[in-house]
């Protein structure tokens, strides 16, 4: 069953079930859907992550949606479209549920309770549609009303849910009006050539910075403490024999993160 309803401001087609939210969006991107239009589902069989994994989430408890932006400052920097899904995100948690949460470089939501725990996590796919020109498809997923029994195994990080985290049911439309209106902030900002404090606020929420990590990045394991992000969404580490190492998302893999001993 297909419903479509308006929050913040927003069109959003609200499916009980769908291979993929990215999917159906890419779909609906296809047959002129408006910018801003968001794609809901209350479950999702083949929902992907980064490099290709797989997101599972059981029905009806978490917020799984795909958002169509058009965003003319997107297009000509496009690793804005992943810092803007990544900070709304966090910021739609925080706000919502009164979670702290933070971001894990360089697109995973996550809480920082003396370990590191998985929230969620965004995809962002560009698309070329015929007449509507480049679109971003910003996919987001946050583990909502999960229990521990619920909750993937999963390898970097383990994972936590709003729920567990808050102690509170989550109301899932309510969790969707505050991102919805945190990425149509950003956008706003955007388009008033206001970029730095969209790249400010992220490096605020960035969770690594002052943590040693271990890394695969172009098949080279690297130890170093994160001392922050390039203006490219580069991870800047310092090595131990104190020079600096930037490492690039697509070819990069956290394996684990540890607080600096002082």
């Amino acid at each position: 069953m297909t419903k479509l309803k308006r929050i913040a401001g927003h069109r959003v087609l609200h499916l009980r079930r769908t291979a993929s939210t990215m999917d159906a969006a890419r779909r609906e991107a296809a047959r002129g859907a408006p910018d801003g239009l968001a794609v809901l589902t209350d479950f999702q069989i083949t929902g992907r992550g980064r490099r290709g994994t797989r997101w599972h989430c059981p029905r009806g408890a978490g917020l799984l949606v795909s958002v169509l932006t058009r965003e003319p400052a997107v297009e000509r920097d496009s690793s804005l479209s992943t810092i803007l899904a990544s900070v709304a995100a966090a910021e739609a948690c925080r706000r919502a549920c009164r979670v702290k949460a933070w971001i894990k470089w360089p697109n995973d939501v996550v809480i920082d309770d003396g370990e590191l725990k998985k929230l969620g996590g965004v995809l962002v796919e560009k698309i070329l549609t015929p007449n509507a020109g480049p679109t971003f498809i910003l996919g987001i997923g946050i583990n909502a009303n999960m229990d521990r029994e619920q909750l993937p195994d999963l390898v970097d990080v383990p994972a936590t849910s709003l729920l567990l985290c808050s102690g509170k049911a989550v109301d899932r439309d309510a969790l969707l009006a505050e991102l919805l209106s945190r990425i149509d902030f950003w956008r706003e900002k955007l388009r008033s050539g206001k970029a730095w404090r969209l790249r400010r606020r992220w490096r605020e929420l960035m969770a690594l910075t002052g943590m040693v990590v271990e890394a695969i990045a172009d098949r080279e394991r690297v130890t170093g403490l994160v001392t922050g992000v390039s203006r490219r969404g580069e991870l800047e580490i310092e090595l131990p024999d104190g020079s600096v190492k930037r490492l690039v998302a697509e070819t990069t893999r956290i394996l684990r993160a540890r607080r600096a001993i002082t």
